[in-house]
């Protein structure tokens, strides 16, 4: 569960030893020989070993790395690290709002931790927790971050009223469409009220210039985002993407006041004359490519490994052939009430 404040402040400003990552159930620290046991091996690839979850990408090196590039390069075309109100609400003086304690930001599947990282480093008073299934995050953080190995298919481990911001970032792979209305309501508990819920998520789709058919002016990466979303479908994750965050959050019942929704165009490859967008669509195309090779376990499984490979080639040709493809970056942060 997320820690008591002031204990653990204590404990981070006298601590000379590693970083604690602490389980669920226990609270104990997991130590370096106990780490093979949240992974096993398939394919050449690292994988997690929750039954209860369909998250389908690998957790080893090449995917951490693939997720770090991934957090560099939105935080250039976002031109930010934080959306919506995240660091107008840290940069403001004071504690949390009515408490004497310090403002607290919780990461859903926080992945590597280097989101959470920065924002500790930029706000050194604010307390940082990351939250993922699997120990990958560094384990050696700043004074001011913990990082917990918790399933959020079992709700959030912290009490009630207790966190000012929430951050979610790319989270829709870790949770099927029949989960997502608890989690929201787990975020709406967690939150104090005035707290924040922040949300990014890529929509795998393609989009083309002047609205024309994709499936007419790229039919090949029509056809390789197509193939990603029926599959992730059939594993019953939301096959409208980041539009389903939203119709939750803005349903006449819901405990929040969405204050932002923004969409960010990326370029899909090095079309642009401009040499910065250029290179932001070669880095993005890439990133895309990696992602298919990181996903391909379960495409392999549901299409045929042949027919994957061949639709990634598809892909491949039109990032060379096609010019003005994009894609779309979805964020919007929301009030609790």
């Amino acid at each position: 569960m997320c820690p008591d404040i002031n204990s653990l402040f204590d404990a981070h400003n006298q601590r000379e030893e590693p970083a604690r990552i602490s389980t669920p159930d226990s609270m104990e620290s997991i130590e370096s020989e106990e780490l093979p046991a949240f992974f096993t091996e398939r394919n050449g690839r690292r994988y997690h070993v929750q039954s209860n979850s369909t998250y389908p990408l690998p957790c080893d090196d090449r995917e951490q790395q693939r997720l770090n590039a991934q957090h560099i390069l939105l935080k250039q075309i976002l031109q930010t690290n934080y959306i919506g109100q995240i660091g107008q609400i840290l940069n403001a003086p004071g504690q949390s709002h009515g408490s004497a304690r310090p403002k607290i930001v919780l990461d859903l599947c926080t992945g590597t931790g280097i989101w959470l990282t920065e924002t500790a480093t930029d706000f050194p008073r604010v307390h940082c927790i990351g939250v993922d299934m699997v120990p990958i995050a560094t384990r050696y953080p700043e004074n001011n971050v913990r990082f917990e190995v918790h399933n959020l298919l079992s709700g959030i481990s912290c009490r009630d009223a207790s966190v000012d911001i929430i951050h979610a970032r790319d989270i829709l792979l870790g949770f099927p469409s029949p989960r997502l209305p608890a989690l929201i309501r787990e975020i709406a508990r967690v939150l104090i009220p005035g707290g924040l819920f922040a949300s990014g998520e890529i929509h795998l789709s393609v989009h083309t210039p002047n609205g024309i058919d994709p499936f007419t002016y790229c039919p090949n990466t029509a056809r390789f985002f197509q193939s990603l979303r029926q599959v992730l479908e059939s594993l019953s994750h939301p096959s409208t993407g980041p539009a389903h965050i939203f119709n939750l959050l803005s349903n006449r019942n819901s405990a929040f006041e969405i204050t932002q929704r923004n969409f960010y165009t990326i370029p899909l490859g090095g079309f642009s004359s401009d040499p910065q967008i250029r290179e932001v669509g070669v880095r993005w195309a890439n990133l895309i490519h990696d992602f298919a090779l990181s996903i391909r376990e379960i495409m392999d499984r549901a299409i045929g490994r042949e027919s994957w490979d061949d639709i990634i080639r598809g892909f491949n040709e039109d990032i060379t052939s096609r010019r003005e493809m994009v894609m779309h970056y979805h964020t919007l942060s929301a009030i609790k009430r």
